[in-house]
């Protein structure tokens, strides 16, 4: 007979403790906790404390260096009934979903070009790297001078084109100046999609593509079944950093226009920025913390599928976390489907008209096998 008890249960529960972190850290968990103690002094030192403190500010009436009194929710109550705080979300929005939806189209062309290169593929890659590797100060001076109205090399090309009359300030026009700073960010953004997708595409097993065209599927339709599904978790992952890094950009924007023409280009960080600087420091900090809640659940979804990724455990993974990750990923998960959705119903509409107008080429009588044809040229060449 066995007998159990809170003992046991105690037991039972530390058991699965050790397991846990055995299965984390590896066989030899316990020494690891020798080797991740640096780490975590150091990123508690250099981040949690920084970001706890941050959050401190932001319920605080703090002006200067010295932190002020305890206020509670009134400096997000500030923000919140703000205009502006609201239009510089908007703009940050717009740029980032903009950017990244750009580079993830230019990129995946890039990256199918590149993957059927065969040769000097190396020479082509190295040079799609080039924006990417290039400072954000360098690559700011380098856009501004060549999109400068009076000195730019942009406005001549175009005048000789005959597209535009006169010189146009792209950086200084509200309605341009954030499409220039998404073009400079699009330049800038191609290579790291690229890379990511060319990586992946060689992941994915050739013989599916064989088997496919033996099938008879043209190349979309491989590109639809095969080349996106396997590419699903790359898209993923570099989408999410992708919006990480063009949401929380600033040096980029900042020297291009500044704030822009009008606040045309003032996101999010420039106008905490811009508080800070005001000696509204308690404002700033709490503009930049209400961000938190989004970029939060966009590095759990990251981190998520990075650790699947590399376990190969996707399934196993999504079941120890629960309910709560699938509450949390289910918009990105919905509107990838939609978007694999919206491209699979284009492709089947585009194969009907195809095939229907092909059809009605091939139903079409040339005028030498017309049977009617044919017999007013003989009536015609008896009556000569």
């Amino acid at each position: 007979m066995e007998l159990t008890g809170p003992h046991t249960v105690v037991v039972d529960r530390q058991e699965r403790q050790r397991q846990q972190w055995k299965k984390l850290l590896g066989r030899d968990w316990k020494e690891a906790y020798l080797f991740l103690l640096p780490a975590v002094i150091l990123l508690g030192t250099v981040v949690a404390y920084p970001f706890l403190r941050a959050v401190y500010i932001g319920f605080t009436r703090t002006t200067s260096l010295e932190i002020g009194p305890w206020v509670g929710l009134l400096n997000y109550q500030i923000i919140y009934q703000d205009p502006f705080f609201w239009d510089s979300v908007r703009i940050s929005l717009t740029y980032t979903i903009a950017a990244v939806i750009l580079k993830f189209f230019a990129g995946m062309i890039a990256a199918l070009l590149l993957h059927r290169l065969t040769r000097f593929s190396t020479v082509f890659t190295a040079l799609v790297m080039l924006p990417w590797i290039m400072p954000e100060v360098v690559r700011a001076i380098t856009w501004k001078g060549l999109l400068d109205p009076i000195y730019g090399l942009v406005n001549p090309m175009l005048k000789d084109l005959g597209l535009i009359q006169t010189s146009i300030p792209f950086f200084g026009t509200p309605s341009l100046a954030l499409p220039s700073v998404i073009l400079v960010n699009l330049w800038a953004g191609i290579p790291f999609f690229t890379l990511l997708l060319v990586a992946g595409l060689k992941a994915i097993d050739k013989e599916q593509y064989e088997a496919a065209s033996i099938d008879g599927a043209n190349a979309w339709r491989q590109f639809l079944h095969i080349t996106l599904p396997g590419l699903q978790y790359v898209i993923l992952v570099e989408t999410l950093l992708s919006f990480i890094w063009s949401f929380n950009g600033f040096t980029q924007v900042f020297l291009l226009t500044g704030c822009g023409p009008l606040g045309a280009t003032k996101v999010y960080t420039i106008f905490a920025i811009q508080a800070a600087q005001s000696f509204r420091t308690g404002t700033a900090v709490a503009s930049a913390m209400s961000m938190v809640p989004l970029l939060a659940v966009l590095i759990i979804i990251l981190g998520r599928n990075v650790l699947a990724t590399q376990t190969g455990r996707a399934a196993e993974s999504a079941k120890e976390t629960g309910g709560l990750f699938s509450i949390i990923s289910w918009p990105v998960r919905m509107l990838l489907r939609l978007i694999l959705a919206v491209l699979w119903v284009l492709n089947d509409i585009g194969e009907w008209i195809v095939e229907k107008i092909g059809g009605l080429f091939s139903g079409m009588r040339t005028p030498s096998t017309d049977p009617h044809i044919l017999k007013l040229r003989a009536r015609a060449m008896r009556r000569r």
